[in-house]
């Protein structure tokens, strides 16, 4: 097995528990809007077509 998929093993406790404890801080108001703008930030560089995706990283 290599590093990268004992590293994702050792990690997702420590992600986990700091995920429980903002989802605790941060209250439901804040926490809708924060998702939303998130989701929008994420998605706005994702493309399904191979092309779009990895057109900016082409050398012209």
């Amino acid at each position: 097995m290599n590093i990268g998929a004992w590293m994702c093993g050792v990690l997702v406790l420590p992600f986990a528990i700091v995920g429980t404890i903002l989802s605790y801080a941060i209250t439901t108001y804040m926490a809708i809007p924060i998702f939303i703008i998130w989701c929008i930030l994420f998605f706005k560089d994702t493309h399904i077509d191979v092309h779009k995706a990895f057109d900016k990283y082409l050398l012209k």
